[in-house]
Protein backbone atom coordinates (compact mmCIF):
# COMPACT_ATOMS: atom_id res chain seq x y z
CA UNK A 1 0.00 0.00 0.00
CA UNK A 2 2.64 2.35 0.98
CA UNK A 3 4.36 1.78 -2.82
CA UNK A 4 1.03 2.96 -4.14
CA UNK A 5 1.01 5.94 -2.43
CA UNK A 6 4.55 7.00 -3.59
CA UNK A 7 3.81 6.00 -6.97
CA UNK A 8 0.99 8.20 -6.44
CA UNK A 9 2.97 11.08 -5.09
CA UNK A 10 5.65 11.50 -7.88
CA UNK A 11 3.43 11.38 -10.62
CA UNK A 12 1.28 14.28 -8.66
CA UNK A 13 4.59 15.93 -8.56
CA UNK A 14 5.77 15.27 -11.88
CA UNK A 15 2.23 17.01 -12.76
CA UNK A 16 3.14 20.28 -10.41
CA UNK A 17 6.16 20.86 -12.19
CA UNK A 18 4.84 20.62 -15.89
CA UNK A 19 1.66 22.51 -14.46
CA UNK A 20 4.51 25.66 -13.41
CA UNK A 21 5.81 25.43 -17.02
CA UNK A 22 2.52 26.05 -18.65
CA UNK A 23 1.84 29.60 -16.35
CA UNK A 24 2.33 32.55 -17.31
CA UNK A 25 4.45 34.94 -15.53
CA UNK A 26 1.86 36.57 -13.98
CA UNK A 27 0.03 33.52 -12.72
CA UNK A 28 3.38 32.26 -11.85
CA UNK A 29 3.85 35.41 -9.85
CA UNK A 30 0.76 34.68 -8.19
CA UNK A 31 1.71 31.17 -6.80
CA UNK A 32 4.90 32.30 -5.85
CA UNK A 33 3.29 34.98 -3.73
CA UNK A 34 0.71 32.37 -2.08
CA UNK A 35 3.18 30.10 -1.64
CA UNK A 36 5.40 32.64 0.19
CA UNK A 37 2.67 33.63 2.71
CA UNK A 38 1.13 30.35 3.13
CA UNK A 39 1.22 28.38 7.01
CA UNK A 40 1.09 24.95 8.14
CA UNK A 41 1.55 23.95 4.56
CA UNK A 42 1.94 19.38 3.84
CA UNK A 43 4.74 17.71 2.54
CA UNK A 44 3.04 17.98 -0.89
CA UNK A 45 1.79 21.46 -0.84
CA UNK A 46 5.65 22.10 -0.15
CA UNK A 47 6.75 20.64 -3.26
CA UNK A 48 4.65 22.13 -5.52
CA UNK A 49 5.86 25.46 -4.13
CA UNK A 50 9.58 24.22 -4.60
CA UNK A 51 8.65 23.53 -7.98
CA UNK A 52 6.99 26.94 -8.32
CA UNK A 53 10.39 28.59 -7.30
CA UNK A 54 12.16 25.89 -9.33
CA UNK A 55 10.10 27.62 -12.28
CA UNK A 56 11.78 30.56 -11.10
CA UNK A 57 14.67 30.36 -11.05
CA UNK A 58 14.62 28.54 -15.01
CA UNK A 59 12.91 31.71 -16.32
CA UNK A 60 15.49 33.86 -15.05
CA UNK A 61 18.63 32.02 -16.37
CA UNK A 62 16.44 32.50 -19.74
CA UNK A 63 16.70 36.55 -18.93
CA UNK A 64 13.02 37.06 -17.50
CA UNK A 65 12.84 38.19 -13.62
CA UNK A 66 9.87 36.83 -12.61
CA UNK A 67 9.91 36.48 -9.18
CA UNK A 68 10.88 38.68 -6.68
Amino acid sequence: MKIFYLTLLCVGLMACSSEADRLSDNELRAKIQECDYAVGLTAVELQVCNNYHRECKRRLKEGRFVCN
